[in-house]
């Protein structure tokens, strides 16, 4: 529990503004000064492949510590001012647990996955995210088939050449169906996206004018 509550704190106070995204401006005399700069940021849909691996911390009452992992194809959707990220995908989801007393040593299931993030303009990604992991509960101490985890997410996305985008951060989840316990998972998140439209972006500005009298 505790490794999870310092994960939260990170996730909370982990600043977005720590890394300033670098623009190229072009800039002319005269009355108007235009600026424009090319962000390579995703709009619109694209596609990601995502890989994910952590810990599931100890638990007294559950044996549930272990190594979950998992690869998933998610589908992403940027709103036009780019400041509005939502992703949704599938995929498989895997955990080695560490008890021998566990129900299973191993697991392999299917995996959703939602998420929601607010995006800075330094291309940071903070916001909720939302798993469900098919026909395990019982592995997990859940109320029903499935188990189902909430929590936080911090990623940034980055450009990787000319074709492609990727994202990296991490996430703290806790169970939301397990009755009158948490089931606690951190994990590394790396994406890689392809199928984005880039933004260019133009600004204009006054500039003064010198007069000259003769």
């Amino acid at each position: 529990m505790n490794h999870f509550k310092t994960l939260l704190v990170v996730l909370t106070l982990a600043s977005p503004w720590a890394y300033a995204q670098t623009d190229s401006y072009q800039t002319t005399r005269g009355g108007a000064i235009p600026d424009t700069y090319s962000t390579g940021q995703q709009t619109g849909f694209a596609g990601y492949l995502g890989l994910n691996a952590g810990y599931t911390g100890h638990n007294n009452d559950l044996d549930v510590e272990g190594a979950p992992s998992s690869v998933k194809i998610l589908g992403s959707y940027v709103i036009p001012s780019g400041r509005a990220v939502f992703d949704a995908g599938y995929g498989l989801q895997a955990q080695k647990f560490s008890s021998d007393t566990a129900m299973d040593s191993t697991i392999s299931t299917g995996v959703m996955e939602l998420a929601a993030r607010y995006q800075f303009e330094n291309r940071w990604q903070l916001g909720a995210i939302y798993n469900q992991f098919f026909d395990k509960g019982a592995n997990y101490g859940a109320n029903q088939a499935d188990a189902e985890f909430a929590g936080a997410q911090l990623l940034r996305e980055f450009t990787m050449g000319a074709n492609f985008l990727g994202r990296a951060g991490l996430r703290a989840m806790t169970s939301v169906n397990v009755n009158g316990n948490n089931v606690n998972m951190a994990m590394i998140d790396f994406q890689m996206g392809w199928g984005q439209t880039g933004r260019t972006v133009s600004t204009s500005s006054a500039a003064p004018v010198e007069n000259s009298t003769n």
